[in-house]
């Protein structure tokens, strides 16, 4: 297993995609999709960025066959970052209910991000603007405020975790 007891890390794309005006709409008249992958040994500057061919594809089972073939280029590079990332093992299958596709990886702590401009990719994965980032396990990257008061005698918590380019979890 690994942190928190999970056997594995995923990121969920949008839900929904099984009914055919959902897909189209969320697909529109793009072409290609890239987003970027992030995690231990392909991060910062060395990040991996994905790019997905959207020619032809139609459905959710062809959106993943297209994700898996982007993947599968992206791995291919010679860096050390590429190396970390094949090694990482990530890969898009269907949801249970098949309904979505989930990034996975039995082994490796990752996050995507999308491309930073609405589109595709943002479509897909069901991010916006604000929530760019999807971080495997479910979480995603948050930005918080506070905007009232603490009375006196009362505390609030916060509790920040972040895994590190090791993959290690630090609290």
């Amino acid at each position: 297993t690994t942190s928190l007891g999970l056997s594995g890390y995923a990121v969920a794309g949008v839900s929904g995609l099984d009914n055919a005006t959902t897909f189209a709409t969320a697909k529109g008249a793009a072409t290609t999709m890239t987003y970027t992958v992030t995690g231990a040994g392909f991060s910062g500057a060395n990040a991996i960025s994905v790019t997905v061919n959207l020619n032809g594809v139609n459905d959710l089972a062809g959106l993943v066959e297209a994700i898996n073939a982007g993947i599968t280029g992206a791995a291919q590079g010679t860096t050390a970052a590429a190396t970390a990332f094949k090694n990482a093992a990530i890969s898009a299958q269907m949801n249970s209910a098949g309904t979505s596709f989930e990034l996975v990886s039995t082994g490796a702590a990752f996050a995507v991000q999308d491309n930073g401009a609405a589109g595709a990719a943002r479509n897909f994965l069901g991010t916006t603007a604000i929530d760019q980032v999807k971080v495997a396990g479910g979480l995603e990257g948050k930005t918080i405020s506070w905007a009232g008061d603490i009375a006196d005698g009362e505390t609030q918590v916060v509790t920040l975790s972040t895994v590190d380019e090791g993959g290690t979890m630090h609290k």
